[in-house]
């Protein structure tokens, strides 16, 4: 199916909660006589799920009345919608738009096709929310496919958007394109990426006030190049700062931004060996925690003062952190660490008092974020697991490659699983987003929203 045909299973109708908020713009249009200004949106915001694992990088929706249940027939799809060549990023969501990259030889490719290919287009692609149509692409970068592990793409690193502009990564080459798939900026952050690229690039960027921010660490050990971590000015691209580290290889994980009790705020990173603080604004590291481990995959989460370091390819110990103090006087003190049931690939989550840790071999672990106890454990659906786990309305959204979706009750006293529902075709790793009542699922060749077909908004929607 071409690109400009995207399949649809349900009719294109906007939901009731789109109407809603469309129907009070347009009133209140009508009463000034004038186009009313767009109102700021806060990343939090109902509908909004702006970077990967969402507000805050939580992996956590506020919404209630979100699906439990459903078949890969369709009925419980608000629509599902093919998304030319291939990639596992995760999509995002801003102001009823679903944003998400992929990379193809050709508009008509699908995933198969696009491993055959040498020369691939890095695109930014739009999806409208209500419908699923897919709005416009947008060509980045051209060029060679590169090295790249056989379960990663080039577009690894998910986007991330501000609710006005969106920022991509591909293989050093940042860039930041407007709602209407206008490219606005592009800059070659990492000139000397393929000389070294082993893997392939999966860290997705970071925006904040006026900067984004990226990190890449190199993928091959006792090489000349550094692992960095840089802020770029989110209005031109131009690099503000960049620090720099020699104990390279190889960090995959996402930075993200702590706002501390006494309202600084500091970002945070994960590389070999060590957890580092830096001040957003000039890059200067305020502290530091160790970590043994190589090759860290899952990203830090944070739940109020409590840090987990989830562990890494090479000595798999997950590890809960105290902070104390704050700016350059900041402690991490260690509480406790497991070297059992550690994920080598999927971020855990801290959610309804409790961590949640998902193995990529199905075991699900809820323990007690303070101490380490097991509260209980329980096999998902059989799979290997290379999405994080998200979480909204009580509830935890398991992935597994086969397109398997485990929904476990996050509060019950014991392991209980609600349902395993399919979403019709195999994943690769792309994270779900949760937005406007829908969790967005991408598949090797499509992007599905799943919704509770049973809320009074979508039994409207479904009525058009």
């Amino acid at each position: 199916m071409h690109a400009s045909q995207p399949r649809h299973l349900l009719p294109r109708s906007t939901s009731l909660r789109a109407r809603i908020v469309r129907g009070a713009a347009l009133i209140l249009i009508v009463a000034s006589g004038c186009a009313a200004p767009e109102p700021e949106l806060a990343d939090d915001a109902p509908g909004e799920w702006r970077r990967w694992r969402g507000p805050q990088g939580r992996g956590i929706s506020q919404e209630t009345g979100l699906p439990v249940s459903w078949t890969d027939e369709g009925e419980s799809f608000r629509w599902r919608t093919w998304v030319p060549g291939a990639g596992n990023s995760s999509p995002v969501v801003s102001k009823g738009r679903v944003f998400l990259t992929t990379v193809y030889g050709e508009a008509e490719d699908d995933w198969n096709i696009t491993w055959q290919r040498d020369e691939l287009h890095r695109v930014v692609v739009a999806i409208d929310l209500a419908s699923g149509e897919l709005l416009w692409q947008t060509s980045v970068l051209q060029g060679i496919k590169g090295k790249v592990h056989h379960t990663n793409t080039r577009a690894a690193p998910s986007p991330v958007t501000d609710g006005k502009s969106v920022f991509v990564s591909f293989d050093g080459i940042l860039a930041a394109v407007d709602f209407d798939g206008n490219l606005l900026w592009k800059q070659d952050v990492d000139p000397d990426y393929y000389a070294h690229a082993h893997y392939g690039v999966s860290t997705s960027p970071v925006v904040g006030k006026d900067k984004v921010f990226l990190m890449q660490d190199r993928e091959e050990g006792d090489v000349p190049d550094k692992g960095w971590i840089a802020a770029f000015d989110k209005a031109t691209g131009e690099e503000i700062w960049r620090d720099e580290w020699d104990y390279t290889c190889c960090s995959y994980t996402t930075p993200f931004l702590l706002e501390r009790e006494d309202g600084t705020v500091e970002l945070l990173r994960s590389s070999t060996n060590e957890v580092v603080a830096h001040d957003p604004e000039t890059g200067t590291r305020l502290w530091t925690a160790e970590q043994q481990n190589t090759q860290p995959v899952p990203s830090l989460i944070i739940e109020g003062d409590l840090l987990c370091a989830p562990g890494a390819v090479h000595d798999r110990t997950l590890r809960v952190f105290r902070l104390a103090g704050s700016g350059t006087e900041t402690v991490a003190e260690q509480l406790w660490a497991t070297g059992t049931s550690v994920p080598k690939i999927p971020t855990p989550i801290f959610y309804r008092d409790r961590l949640f840790v998902l193995t990529d071999q199905r075991l699900l672990v809820a323990y007690e974020p303070e101490t380490g106890d097991v509260i209980w454990q329980g096999r998902v659906s059989p799979g290997q697991y290379r999405p994080s786990l998200v979480a909204g309305d009580g509830k935890l959204y398991a992935v597994n490659q086969y397109g398997i979706v485990s929904v476990v009750d996050a509060e019950a006293p014991k392991f209980r699983m609600l349902s395993e529902s399919s979403v019709g075709e195999g994943t690769q790793g792309a994270t779900p987003a949760i937005a406007d009542g829908c969790l967005l699922v991408r598949t090797q060749n499509h992007l599905v929203c799943v919704e509770d077909r049973s809320a009074p908004e979508a039994v409207a929607a479904a009525a058009g």
